[in-house]
């Protein structure tokens, strides 16, 4: 079970995540982003990023990355973040913010990663399907 806590009004949940590297080569750096937002209630909250380095292909990094989120609320959804430069200087990024909501039934812990075959990035969740978004390559 995930910690509940309290930030003024807002209640919220730690979220704990791993990162895997399956680009095809190591990653001289990575930046992952993700907050919560609304549809009518746009503004974006509870924002937390990390900046992780050196990362070899095909590692899996562990509860790297620890979120702010909310369960079971109206109007609430999580959006998710990548930045990367590879070890060739190749920059990578989502174009936009990708929505991925941690539903209910899952447990605080979320898999993001990357995929150098398909060129995207992805979530995976305990339960419930997770979700994947193409990269654009910055020029």
């Amino acid at each position: 079970m995930s910690q509940n806590e309290s930030w003024g009004d807002d209640k919220f949940n730690y979220g704990y995540c791993d990162f895997e590297n399956y680009w095809g080569e190591t990653l001289s750096h990575v930046e992952l982003t993700h907050f919560v937002a609304g549809y009518f209630d746009v503004t974006k909250k509870l924002a937390t990023s990390i900046k992780l380095y050196d990362i070899p292909d095909k590692s899996e990094l562990k509860k790297v990355f620890t979120i702010l989120f909310e369960r079971n609320k109206i109007d609430s959804y999580d959006f998710w973040s990548i930045k990367f430069m590879t070890k060739k200087g190749e920059v990578y990024k989502t174009k936009e913010p990708l929505r991925c909501t941690i539903s209910i039934d899952d447990s605080e812990y979320v898999i993001l990663g990357i995929n150098g075959d398909k060129k995207t990035f992805y979530i995976a969740f305990s339960t419930m399907i997770g979700c994947n978004k193409k990269l654009v390559k910055v020029e």
